[in-house]
């Protein structure tokens, strides 16, 4: 099973390798800038969730 980033399709990393490793907030970046954070619960599921920075309020 592979994680594709949700802005530009491709491929970045190999969901199998994080289940060998104890993680906890790590950070994968995608070539395109879209940040994600992988997190391995306790049941042995593997969490991923996309950052959202909110840019537009610094320009405003």
């Amino acid at each position: 099973m592979e994680l594709k980033c949700k802005q530009c399709g491709k491929t970045i990393a190999n969901i199998a390798s994080f289940k060998l490793l104890t993680l906890k907030n790590h950070r994968i970046t995608c070539i395109c800038g879209t940040e994600y954070i992988v997190n391995k619960e306790k049941n042995g599921e593997i969490k991923i969730e996309e950052i959202e920075f909110l840019i537009d309020t610094f320009f405003n």
